[in-house]
């Protein structure tokens, strides 16, 4: 599912291009922030399992396989993201203090007591089993923190999970939502 959140750069026309059944593309009437148009992607789902992805991030070739197999072998998980690999916005690594904190917490129990002072996990490294999501959706109200609330929430009732290997590539640019807002993780 590919959602164009009113683009104003011909991206909709150049997805729209591919002929290919695997692409459900929506477009939003105007743009309407990353929150609602995350709940929105969130409703059109259709499979058990959905992998978030950022437009400006790119999934290593094994991710799906990796995570799948993970939530699978868990069935009790809502949710497995995992580590990342930073890169500026041409795609050459970079060294971020943010991204390289490898060492972030993996299981549910540690994960519950990290988001009381951080966040640990990257959006575009998040695989949902979407049938324990039992609709719950990011709030409105948070912005630009939509994300760490939706999870903090998740966390006091289902289990989340990370794995211990970067299966991302984030992109740190300018135009970060957490560069404009001067985030600290």
């Amino acid at each position: 599912i590919i959602l164009d959140d009113g683009s104003t750069d011909k991206t909709f026309e150049k997805i729209a291009a591919f002929k290919d059944s695997r692409i459900r593309l929506l477009r939003n009437d105007q743009n309407r922030g990353i929150a609602f148009s995350r709940n929105r992607l969130l409703q059109e789902a259709k499979g058990k399992f959905l992998a978030l992805l950022d437009s400006d991030d790119i999934s290593l070739a094994e991710r799906l396989e990796v995570q799948l197999d993970f939530l699978k072998k868990n069935q009790n998980l809502l949710m497995v993201g995992t580590p990342c690999v930073a890169i500026d916005q041409h795609g050459a690594k970079i060294n971020s203090t943010w991204a390289f904190i490898q060492k972030r917490p993996t299981a549910p129990v540690e994960i519950r007591a990290s988001l009381l002072f951080r966040t640990c996990f990257f959006q575009s490294s998040l695989m949902i089993n979407t049938e324990l999501l039992n609709k719950r959706q990011y709030d409105l109200d948070y912005p630009p923190f939509e994300d760490y609330e939706l999870w903090t929430r998740l966390a006091i009732t289902s289990q989340l999970a990370n794995l211990e290997n970067a299966q991302i590539m984030y992109r740190f640019h300018p135009e970060n939502v957490s560069h404009k807002t001067n985030e600290t993780f």
